[in-house]
C-alpha cells in the first residue's frame, strides 16, 4: 500500500465524480429518454404530421432512406429504440466497473485480481457495443421491415459494426493482461520481502 496525500486522494475524487457525473448522464440519455420515448405520445425517431405519429427509420446506414411506420404501436416502438437502449446500458455497465477501478486509485493499490477482471468487463461491453449493437440494430430493423410494402426488398439494412469502439475494447483488453501481469508480479514479489 502506498501513502496517499491530500492531493492524490483530491485527483482520486475528481476523478470518480467525473465517471459518476458520466454514469448519470449516460443513465439519463441512454436509458430514461429511450424509455420514455416508447410510453410518451412519440417514439424515438417519430414526427407528427396531420394529427399522426409517424415513424421515421433510416434504413442503410444514412437518411437517405427512411422508412415510415404510421401510428406505430407498443411493439414497434420498443423495436425502434432497442437498440440505443441496449447500447445504453451496456455503456452503463461499463461505466460502473469503470468507477469502481477509479475507487481504487485512492488506496494505490492497482494491481489487484479485481481490477483485472473489471478491466475485462469493460473489454467485454466495449466489444459488444461494437460489434452486437449494430447487429442488434440490423435485426430490429429488419424486424420492423416485415410486414411492410419493402418486405420483397428481404435485407434494406446493412451491417456496420463500429470499428473504433472494437479496437478501443482490443486495447482495454491488453490493459487487463498487464494488470493480470502486474498482478502475478506483485504477488511474487510480496513473497520474497
Amino acid at each position: 500500500m502506498l501513502t496517499t496525500t491530500p492531493w492524490t486522494r483530491l485527483k482520486s475524487r475528481t476523478l470518480e465524480l467525473v465517471i459518476g457525473l458520466g454514469l448519470l448522464l449516460v443513465l439519463i440519455t441512454g436509458v430514461v429518454y429511450p424509455l420514455d420515448d416508447t410510453v410518451g405520445p412519440a417514439a424515438d425517431g417519430t414526427r407528427q404530421f396531420q394529427g399522426r405519429t409517424i415513424a421515421l427509420l433510416p434504413l442503410g446506414g444514412s437518411s437517405l432512406y427512411q422508412l415510415r411506420i404510421p401510428d406505430p404501436d407498443i411493439t414497434e416502438r420498443i423495436l425502434l429504440i432497442l437498440p440505443r437502449l441496449a447500447e445504453g446500458l451496456l455503456l452503463i455497465v461499463a461505466l460502473a466497473h469503470l468507477f469502481r477501478l477509479a475507487q481504487t486509485f485512492r488506496t494505490g493499490d492497482y494491481f489487484t485480481a479485481r481490477n483485472t477482471r473489471r478491466l475485462r468487463v469493460i473489454a467485454l461491453t466495449l466489444a459488444l457495443i461494437g460489434a452486437a449493437v449494430p447487429a442488434l440494430s440490423v435485426v430490429t430493423t429488419q424486424l420492423l421491415i416485415d410486414g411492410s410494402p419493402l418486405m420483397p426488398a428481404a435485407w434494406i439494412t446493412t451491417y456496420y459494426p463500429k470499428l473504433s469502439i472494437v479496437l478501443l475494447a482490443l486495447l482495454v483488453a491488453a490493459a487487463a493482461e498487464a494488470f493480470r501481469r502486474g498482478t502475478h508480479l506483485r504477488t511474487d514479489t510480496e513473497g520474497l520481502v
